[in-house]
């Protein structure tokens, strides 16, 4: 059993405007900073791509990095194409 509990919790998000939005959640309450929270930021590689900046910082300090990103970008584009063309062929 969780330590959150099951109790009815009320939510009140100001709309910037002059009237407000009220979200009741019954149920299980967990709090987004929880584990098992609604919200989690991406995994590079895995459900997203890692911060921009930062990775355009690593290519440069690794040329290994930048020569590999390079080939995947073509060999992707090659992929897409080609995955294109055959959806295209499939509509008739």
């Amino acid at each position: 059993m969780s330590d959150y509990g099951a109790a009815q919790s009320m939510y009140t998000i100001n709309n910037g405007g002059t009237g407000t939005d009220t979200i009741t959640i019954t149920g299980l309450d967990i709090p987004f900073s929880h584990p098992s929270g609604l919200w989690r930021p991406p995994e590079p590689f895995v459900n997203g791509f890692p911060e921009w900046e930062d990775f355009n910082k690593m290519c440069k300090e690794y040329p290994g990095l930048e020569k590999v990103y390079e080939h995947m970008k073509a060999y992707y584009n090659m992929c897409k194409d080609d995955w294109e063309t055959k959806k295209r062929n499939e509509k008739g």
